[in-house]
């Protein structure tokens, strides 16, 4: 509800991602060539709705991979040509990207934007992780006093999320929780890394 209030694509990469992980377990199952073909239909979309919807495509090889154990399947195939063409079909989007970037780092060389600490880091992926159940307010520029009264209800959800993770894990099939844990892991620690080489400018 916060990310749908602003002119923002997350809502809609939300449900897209939902959808392409739903279709693609399916296509994984069925192994028809209608399933990928939806599967690569979406995942077009899901490029074109934001760059980093390509996150979920990589996370979703590499479950495939774990799941084959790095042997060549037909699965694999399926997949490799899904990604292939997602590629192909966004190189508009991203060679404008490409292109648009260094303009914007020129204009952004009249007013520099500072790079960020790491506690301004962390104070910013707490925050985002928090605004997946609601919105405490918190970003890269808040200070500690303002921090103060909301961080137990951060702790409570961050510890909710990890014992989530571990009842995941402890109690379903690996097929299930590396599935979960693949989206969780190369959707979010590229960006953090990111954003660690570069400051915050990520």
């Amino acid at each position: 509800m916060l990310y749908a209030q602003e002119a923002r694509p997350y809502s809609l990469l939300t449900v897209l991602t939902l959808l392409s992980s739903a279709v693609f377990l399916r296509a994984m199952r069925l192994k028809t060539n209608l399933q990928w073909g939806i599967y690569t239909a979406i995942t077009v979309v899901s490029v074109y709705t934001h760059f980093y919807a390509l996150l979920v495509l990589i996370a979703h090889g590499i479950y495939l991979l774990i799941i084959e154990k790095l042997r060549l399947s037909k699965t694999i195939f399926y997949y490799a040509i899904a990604f292939a063409v997602t590629l192909i079909a966004g190189s508009l989007w991203y060679l404008t990207i490409i292109y648009c970037r260094p303009l914007y780092a020129n204009a952004s060389l009249l007013q520099p934007e500072p790079r960020i600490s790491l506690i301004s880091l962390m104070t910013r992926w707490i925050g985002n992780s928090s605004r997946i159940f609601f919105d405490v307010n918190i970003d890269a520029m808040s200070s500690f006093k303002k921090m103060l009264p909301v961080i137990p209800v951060i702790v409570f959800l961050l510890l909710l999320v990890a014992y989530s993770i571990y009842f995941l894990c402890r109690h379903t099939s690996q097929p299930i929780y590396a599935f979960i844990l693949a989206l969780i892991i190369f959707t979010s620690v590229p960006l953090m890394m990111g954003d660690l080489i570069l400051g915050g400018l990520f």
